[in-house]
């Protein structure tokens, strides 16, 4: 659909590049953005917030297509500890903030392995539609020691009290009041733990593949002070995925943010990365 050339990109590993992928990817529609083999200078963070757009290099070894990003999302934006976790140069999430909204309560406990909720209302659902089951634990600690095997508390850290778990299903089909999903529930449903079923914009069917990302080689600055040299970050996306991606000297490969659902990735890390490759 497009190819970051004809949008005036260079790829001589000099001249900044950032601006012609930023109107190649707004240009594509349902289909692959061209990243033909060079050296692109990228220095702001490259976004995807719709479905069906595809990043396609041409390999992810040195003579092929590669990003190379001179500097962190500190040097961008600004230093905050939330590089450690968070924010990538290839950010893909839907356009607007996401903010899930309740769609309806649960109404009925269910075992982990069972694949259909009973709710109270299903307005606004429908086949086919990805929605968040959310659960908070009731005070009790109940929830950690479950998702524990019940061998374990859950962390104490202020973010996970009380702990909440956000759990992505994709409706198979509606009876009545009785939701049944495509896959089983990965723990169990209790209604101690005010279960509910929540929507939220996603953004589907979203690639990333044969491609190189190199940072620049500079210390690791440590657990929770990294500055942010982070290659790809996926918040509410589903079916989408990295492939033949090689990321040099990273803070951080890959994020999964909230509400990813059945998205994966096959890339590798090149020596010298320093932190850790996130990925599922």
């Amino acid at each position: 659909m497009a190819n970051v050339t004809d949008f005036g990109a260079v790829g001589d590993g000099v001249t900044d590049d950032t601006d012609a992928f930023a109107a190649a990817i707004a240009a594509a529609d349902n289909g692959a953005v061209l990243i033909p083999a060079g050296r692109y200078v990228i220095t702001d963070v490259l976004r995807i917030s719709k479905s069906n757009v595809v990043l396609r290099g041409e390999g992810s070894g040195p003579a092929g297509s590669v990003l190379f990003i001179p500097q962190s999302l500190a040097d961008v934006y600004g230093p905050s500890p939330s590089w450690s976790w968070s924010g990538a140069f290839i950010d893909i999430r839907p356009s607007q903030e996401v903010i899930a909204t309740t769609a309806t309560a649960v109404m009925t406990a269910a075992p982990r392995g069972d694949t259909s909720l009973t709710v109270a209302s299903t307005a606004g659902l429908a086949a086919g539609q990805l929605v968040a089951l959310h659960q908070v634990d009731d005070g009790s600690g109940s929830l950690g020691r479950h998702l524990h095997n019940d061998q374990a508390e859950a962390g104490d850290c202020p973010y996970m009290v009380p702990l909440t778990l956000d759990s992505p299903l994709r409706i198979r089909a509606i009876d009545g009041g009785v939701v049944t999903f495509t896959q089983p529930l990965r723990t169990d449903v209790s209604l101690t733990w005010s279960p509910e079923l929540q929507t939220h914009e996603v953004v589907e069917e979203v690639g990333v593949e044969h491609l190189r990302i190199e940072f620049i080689e500079v210390p690791y600055a440590g657990h929770l002070k990294e500055p942010g040299y982070n290659a790809i970050t996926f918040t509410a996306v589903a079916d989408s995925w990295v492939r033949d991606v090689t990321i040099v000297d990273a803070d951080s490969g890959i994020f999964t943010g909230p509400y990813v659902k059945g998205s994966r990735s096959r890339t590798s890390r090149s020596r010298g990365a320093r932190g850790t490759m996130a990925s599922r």
